[in-house]
């Protein structure tokens, strides 16, 4: 199932004190028939997936760009730290192998 984003239209002559509590929509997802071969099946299930995951990103980036930006910043320092951890235990290693051949 996937969510309407789009809103239900409200009246003009509407107040803060008499709009309609926002709730979302479900609109069921297209039911995927058993004579279909799975890669068909396979292939729509990644579309609505892809689908949903770039609809929530837009939704965050709207709504939460500071935080998206810094969430991001965080994640390639972390992977930065971790590739410098990595490569450094890598070339030690290469080092200790290189002494023990040479003596």
């Amino acid at each position: 199932m996937a969510i309407n984003p789009v809103p239900e239209p409200v009246s003009e002559d509407a107040t803060l004190d008499n709009l309609p509590t926002p709730r979302p929509t479900i609109v069921p997802a297209r039911e995927l028939s058993p004579e279909r071969g799975t890669l068909d099946r396979a292939v729509e299930w990644l579309r609505e997936t892809v689908s949903m995951a770039r609809e929530r990103v837009q939704h965050t980036a709207e709504h939460y760009p500071l935080q998206l930006i810094m969430g991001l910043g965080a994640a390639a320092f972390v992977g930065g730290v971790a590739l410098r951890i990595w490569r450094s235990n890598r070339y030690a290693r290469k080092q200790s192998l290189f002494r023990k051949w040479r003596a």
